[in-house]
This record gives structure tokens, sequence and C-alpha cells, in this order.
């Protein structure tokens, strides 16, 4: 049986003359004795470089977008502070306008739904307005789209007569309610205004009617014809009969029983042809002249 035997030959560097071998990881270890430690340290800290670097790019942006923000919450957000706005200049006497804006300031502050633009009701403020002032007669907010500072417009009613009730002495408007007490107007206003004794002793709070539209203007017509004709009213009585009323006259010693469900201005006719004829008889009446019967006239 014959042998069979490889010899392996050793090669030899020819610079160094060691014995050369064959690695898979020769390549890989080489690469790792170069690396230097100093560069590892850089690599490792490159991301939280590049995260900062991106952070510090971000924040100008950041910075408009809360400024954006802010601004738009800014014109949105509402003042408590409200600008009053009086339809008619000459209704100012009958309150300050610092009273007005002082409670509806107040109405306001009473709910957090009021403090934007976006939330608030309105209406349902414009109310709570009216409930609070009687003598106020149509209000309505408008909301200006930079200011924030809402506006109030209101429209007061007209006063046109004092009376005097069995609870208290109020003023009444040109509809027959009763929108504040006597001691609420200025004094200056309450002289010129009719003074009415209501003796049906109705109960009558501010914001309740004291008497029918169409009573008021019935008066308020009674007494600028008499005035027309020199004749001043000292005071007028609502006796506790149906539909009578009585003018008393200033410097007069008898004074009118006049019927609000006639015609006004037939009634002073009517009182002022008898006056004329009594005159020119020399016999005034020393109690009282009735106009309450249609185109018909006693007196006593």
């Amino acid at each position: 049986m014959g042998k069979f035997s490889l010899k392996i030959k050793k090669s030899h560097s020819r610079n160094s003359g060691r014995t050369s071998s064959f690695s898979y990881y020769r390549t890989s270890v080489n690469d790792n004795r170069n690396i230097d430690p100093s560069k590892i340290t850089r690599e490792r800290l490159m991301p939280s470089k590049r995260r900062s670097i991106n952070l510090l790019k971000k924040i100008p942006q950041l910075v408009i977008a809360i400024l954006i923000f802010s601004c738009i919450a800014y014109v949105f957000s509402l003042s408590v502070d409200p600008r009053i706005v009086i339809a008619d200049q000459q209704s100012l006497s009958l309150q300050p306008v610092e009273v007005y804006k002082s409670e509806i300031s107040k109405i306001l502050k009473n709910s957090p739904l009021n403090f934007t633009k976006i939330t608030i009701n309105t209406k349902l403020v414009a109310k709570q307005i009216e409930d609070a002032f009687p003598e106020i007669q149509s209000s309505s907010i408008a909301l200006p789209l930079l200011n924030r500072r809402p506006i109030v417009h209101i429209r007061l009613s007209t006063p046109a007569a004092i009376v005097h009730t069995s609870n208290g002495v109020f003023v009444m408007d040109s509809s027959g309610k009763a929108i504040m007490n006597d001691n609420q107007l200025n004094l200056s206003e309450r002289q010129k205004l009719p003074k009415i004794h209501d003796q049906s002793q109705l109960q009558i709070d501010p914001g309740k009617g004291i008497m029918k539209s169409g009573d008021v203007t019935y008066i308020t017509t009674f007494i600028s014809e008499l005035e027309k004709n020199k004749y001043k009213i000292k005071e007028i009585i609502l006796p506790p009969v149906a539909n009578e009323v009585q003018f008393h006259l200033a410097d007069k010693p008898y004074f009118i029983k006049a019927n609000l469900s006639l015609d006004p201005y037939q009634q002073v006719g009517t009182f002022l042809a008898l006056q004329n004829k009594l005159t020119t008889d020399n016999s005034l009446p020393t109690s009282y002249i009735d106009v309450r019967v249609e185109e018909r006239a006693y007196y006593l």
C-alpha cells in the first residue's frame, strides 16, 4: 500500500520574514486598532448636537406661534368695561351714564361666557340690562372687530308724568309703565313733569304698568291743549271711578272732570266754550266743570 503525503512549504514574507496567515477577521481587527477614541466621543455627541441645533432653529417658529395665538386670544376676548351709547342724548337726564356703566359691568362679570366674543350671548345680556333698568326701552350689544370693549346701545323711555301711588312716587313713561323712583330723576326734569295722584290704591313697583298707554296719550294731549290756551295744570287726580280724570288748574278755584274714553280735543273745546260763556256772564264755578258727557258741560 502506497503512502501519500502532502508537504506544505512555508513561505516567508519578503520584508519581515514573519509567517503570514489568513483570517476572516483581519480587516475588522486591524480597523479597530486604527480608530481614534476622540472620534468615537464626537460621533456619539453628534445626534444630541443635531437635536439642540434643530431645537434652536424651531425657537423663532415657536415664538411666532405663541405671538399669533396671543393676538387671536386678545382679539376674541372681551373687557367688562363697556362703552355706553345713548340713542337720544336728551334722555341723559334720566340717570348719569356712570350708573348704567357700573351696573352693566356687574352683569358682564356674572358669567365667564361674557369674557369672549365667541361665547357671549348678547341677547341674554341685553335682556338682563333691561330687567335691571325699567327705564331702558331697548338695548343691544355690539362687539367691535379689534377693540375689546363691548358697545352697549341704549334707548331710554320718555318720562311722561310723576305718579303718586299708595306705595311710592314713580316716574311714568309714555307707555304707562313705572320706570323708576322719582328721586332717581334729575330735579330739573322732575319739576317739568305733570303730577298725577292715583287714588286707586294699586301696589306699583318699577317696571309695572300704572296706566294704559292710550290713557297717558289722552292726559298729555289734554294738558297740551289747555296750555295752548294759557291754562296751567297744578295736579291731576285719578279717582277710583272708571274712566274719570280730574285736572286741577293753577290759580283757579275749580277743576275739570273729564272722561278718558272720549276725545280730549273735543272735551277741551267744550270746556273752553263754557268757560268763555261763564266769564262773560260773570258767573264762574266754585267747584268744578264737568265735560264727561260728549258735547255737554255741567258746572257747580
